[in-house]
C-alpha cells in the first residue's frame, strides 16, 4: 500500500480494536483461528468474502448454487431456493479441504431461518447426513498417531444445538478425524467429538490401531441454543511416569471433562475429516494440528460467539 506521495506504507490493525460482523455487532478478531487447520462455516470467518457452501435444491434454477455468508442472509439465498435444500459443499475457509457430499438423500440439510447446517438420520436405520472429505496420508501425519509429539496433539471445536428429526442408538460422530469411509463411522479408528443419540450428551471418543475404544461424555445434556465444544486430545507422561492419553472439553469456555486413560496404545489412524453423523445443527467445526492453552480457548470460544 501507498501513500498520496507514492511511498510505501504499513496499515497496522489494533487487535483489540472490535471488527463488527455483517449484523453490525461487534465481534472479536478470531486471530487464534489463524492457526486452525481447517475452519468451515456458514459464516466468513476471516472475512475474506468468498464462497462458504454449495447448495443443491431441486425446482431452483440453477438447481445447484455456490453462495457466500452475505447472500445466505441478504435475501439471495431465499429468492433462490425452491426444496428443501441440501448441503453439497462446505468450503475450508483457512485450508483447501472442502467437506463434501454429493448424494442428496445422505446430505446434511441446510436450514436457511437459522443459517446452519442440520445433521441426522436419514430414517431411522437409514444413513447418516454427514460431510467429509479424504485427505490421505496428510492427515494421519498431522492427526494420527498417539504418541508423546506434538504432531499427535489435536483439537477439534464445533458451536451445536439440539434438532428436531429422526434419531441413532448408541454415540455417533459429530466432527473429527477418522481412517476411511465407513458405513458406521464411530466403529473407525479415530478422534473425534462425539453424541449420544439417546440422550444428546457430547463427549470426545478416540479409538487407536488396535480398535480399543476410549470416550468420556458430559453429564449435561445438549440444549436447543447454541453451545461452543472445544475438545483437545494428546498423550503425555505424567508426574508418575505413565504414559496416558488425555481428554479435555470446553463447552462454552468451562472445561466440563478432564480425562485421561493408559488403555490406548501409540497407534491411531486418520485420513478424512467427518462432520456430521448424528442429530444437531452447526454453523461451524474447526480443526487444530495442536492442543490449545487456555487462553487461546477461551479466545476461541469468544470468537465463536461473535461470528
Amino acid at each position: 500500500m501507498q501513500d498520496n506521495y507514492g511511498n510505501s506504507k504499513v496499515s497496522l490493525m489494533n487487535l483489540n480494536t472490535p471488527l463488527f460482523s455483517s449484523g453490525g455487532s461487534s465481534m472479536v478478531f478470531p486471530t487464534v483461528m489463524e492457526g486452525a487447520y481447517g475452519v468451515w462455516s456458514t459464516k466468513d470467518v476471516f472475512g475474506a468474502g468468498g464462497n462458504v457452501i454449495e447448495l443443491v435444491s431441486s425446482g431452483a434454477s440453477p438447481s445447484t448454487r455456490n453462495f457466500t455468508a452475505t447472500e445466505l442472509t441478504d435475501g439471495t439465498y431465499a429468492s433462490w431456493v425452491s426444496s428443501a435444500p441440501t448441503v453439497r459443499t462446505l468450503y475450508d475457509q483457512k485450508g483447501s479441504n472442502n467437506l463434501a457430499n454429493g448424494f442428496s438423500g445422505t446430505a446434511p440439510l441446510y436450514i436457511g431461518a437459522s443459517n446452519t447446517i442440520k445433521f441426522d438420520k436419514g430414517g431411522f436405520y437409514g444413513n447418516t447426513r454427514q460431510l467429509t472429505v479424504n485427505v490421505g496420508n496428510q492427515l494421519d501425519t498431522d492427526f494420527g498417531g498417539n504418541t508423546v509429539t506434538p504432531h499427535s496433539q489435536v483439537t477439534f471445536a464445533i458451536n451445536a444445538k439440539d434438532t428436531t428429526g429422526s434419531k441413532g442408538t448408541g454415540t455417533q460422530a459429530m466432527f473429527g478425524a477418522i481412517d476411511s469411509a465407513p458405513t458406521v463411522a464411530i466403529n473407525q479408528r479415530g478422534k473425534l467429538i462425539v453424541q449420544n443419540d439417546s440422550d444428546q450428551k457430547v463427549g470426545l471418543r478416540q479409538r487407536d490401531g488396535s480398535y480399543t475404544i476410549f470416550d468420556t461424555i458430559h453429564d449435561t445434556a445438549m440444549g436447543s441454543s447454541f453451545e461452543n465444544y472445544i475438545g483437545g486430545m494428546q498423550r503425555n507422561i505424567n508426574s508418575q511416569n505413565l504414559t496416558q492419553t488425555l481428554f479435555d472439553l470446553f463447552v462454552d469456555g468451562t472445561q466440563e471433562i478432564d480425562a485421561d486413560t493408559n488403555t490406548l496404545n501409540t497407534a491411531c489412524q486418520t485420513r478424512q475429516f467427518i462432520f456430521g453423523g448424528s442429530r444437531f445443527e452447526s454453523q461451524i467445526a474447526i480443526a487444530f494440528d495442536k492442543t490449545l492453552t487456555p487462553s487461546e480457548i477461551t479466545e476461541l470460544n469468544t470468537a465463536m460467539d461473535n461470528l
